[in-house]
Order: C-alpha cells, then sequence, then structure tokens
C-alpha cells in the first residue's frame, strides 16, 4: 500500500490537473462552462482530500466539499473563510454535469469558480507543506 505523502501527492496531481484543465477550457471554449465549473469543484474536492489523507484523517466518499472542508477544523491553518472559497458550488454541485441540472453557470459564475478553486488549491498546498 503507498504510503500517505505518496498517496498525498498523486492526489494534488489530480487536483492541479483538473485546475488546469478547467482553465484551458474556459480559455477556448465557452460552450463547457458547466465542465468548466464541474471540474473547479473537482480540483477543490480532490485538494482537501489530499490534505486529509496527508493528515491522516479517514473521510467518507462524498463530493460535499463543506463536509470535506468541515474535517479539517481542528487543524491550526484552518480559517472559517475557506468556506468562503468553495461557496460557489453549493449552487453548482457535481450535479451539473447531467443534463437535468437546474442551473446553468455564467461565464462570471466560471470565472469566479476558477478563481476560487484556484485560491483552495494555493492555500491547502502552501499549509499541509510548511
Amino acid at each position: 500500500m503507498q504510503n500517505n505523502k505518496s498517496l498525498y501527492n498523486e492526489w494534488v496531481k489530480f487536483a492541479e490537473t483538473d485546475f488546469n484543465a478547467a482553465t484551458a477550457l474556459f480559455k477556448n471554449e465557452s460552450d463547457f462552462l458547466n465542465i468548466v465549473v464541474f471540474l473547479c469543484h473537482q480540483s477543490c474536492e480532490k485538494i482537501i482530500k489530499a490534505c486529509l489523507i496527508k493528515l491522516e484523517i479517514r473521510f467518507k466518499k462524498t463530493h460535499d466539499l463543506q463536509a470535506l472542508l468541515s474535517q479539517l477544523k481542528s487543524q491550526s491553518f484552518f480559517s472559517e473563510n475557506l468556506f468562503d472559497t468553495i461557496e460557489i458550488f453549493e449552487k453548482f454541485n457535481v450535479e451539473i454535469r447531467y443534463p437535468d441540472a437546474e442551473v446553468t453557470p455564467t461565464k462570471e459564475e466560471a470565472a469566479e469558480a476558477l478563481k476560487q478553486s484556484e485560491i483552495l488549491i494555493k492555500f491547502l498546498k502552501n499549509k499541509i507543506n510548511e
């Protein structure tokens, strides 16, 4: 079985790949804003899970960013402001990738999702590697 550092690094790589794909898609194709937001959500989910893995905190299989982020509350670096970074995803949860999704993101909302996911990734990577 992989050690936590190796597994952490893999999760970080996948989080960054999702974020980079979302960024490229946003820049090149405005018809897929739902996929941009979905990939941003995935990047946030994966970076949070990476931190939980590195900290050896067990977590349930879920896509709920608030539930996952809540598990980091006991860490010294945790700030309630982190919940602000994932707020955009409350409106656009993982169901956004299905045709019967009730909402479609605007270009401005997709840009905000990119911004907030970048903030979360950078913050958590820096804090967990201190």
